[in-house]
């Protein structure tokens, strides 16, 4: 089975899910990577075949992209160019980095995605809310529900997610955290009404397509 994803889109939870599973199985049933993607049409031939592809709302997407780009992404194997786009991040706004730094960007990515008329795209939001189900949906598609129980009950901590909102300190204290907070609605609370407006101006039919996969 493969599995593609985007960059920010839970993909490291979904690798503890597909790789527990590999193990479990003694064999390598899942094939799953992420996809860096740009609006290039060649980009998109790595995924065109997958099985399942996982995306997540594209304007929180960008947000959770400002934090662990901006600040909380270890950085031990950067190269020259990823040292770059942090400190370019870091000089930005969150709204700034949003709206005038890469909306338009990826409102390509999405088209192109959506465009594609994909059989079997996922969306982040559900495997969060539900991510036994989600792991219902894998197993039984390699023949293996009863490992439903033992992955689930192995992972289930993993998606917990009520402490506070901790960007402010990661930007302003530096605090290291990959886990900030759980809600899919995040980016009607980080902007303010005008740049909502500009958001849905630019992104309306999108968001509407999104929302209803």
């Amino acid at each position: 089975m493969k599995i593609r994803t985007l960059l920010k889109c839970g993909s490291c939870l979904q690798f503890k899910i597909y790789n527990l599973i590999n193990e479990l199985c003694n064999n390598d049933v899942i094939d799953f990577d992420t996809s860096h993607l740009s609006a290039k049409p060649e980009s998109f031939q790595a995924i065109e075949d997958s099985d399942i592809i996982v995306l997540r709302h594209p304007v929180n997407r960008l947000i959770s992209m400002y934090y662990s780009s901006g600040w909380t992404h270890t950085t031990d194997k950067y190269t020259d160019k990823e040292w770059k786009e942090r400190k370019r991040i870091r000089k930005l706004s969150l709204s700034e980095f949003v709206i005038s730094y890469k909306l338009h960007w990826q409102k390509k990515v999405y088209e192109k995605l959506l465009n594609m008329n994909h059989p079997r795209i996922i969306k982040y939001e559900n495997i969060m809310d539900n991510p036994k189900g989600y792991m219902s949906l894998i197993l039984d598609k390699i023949n293996r529900l009863d490992l439903l129980d033992e992955v689930y009950n192995n992972l289930k901590n993993e998606f917990i997610f009520d402490g506070k909102d901790r960007s402010d300190d990661i930007v302003n204290k530096g605090l290291i955290t990959h886990v900030r907070n759980l809600d899919h609605k995040e980016y009607l609370s980080k902007f303010n009404e005008c740049e909502i407006f500009f958001i849905d101006r630019m992104l309306g039919d999108l968001l509407e397509r999104y929302d209803n996969l």
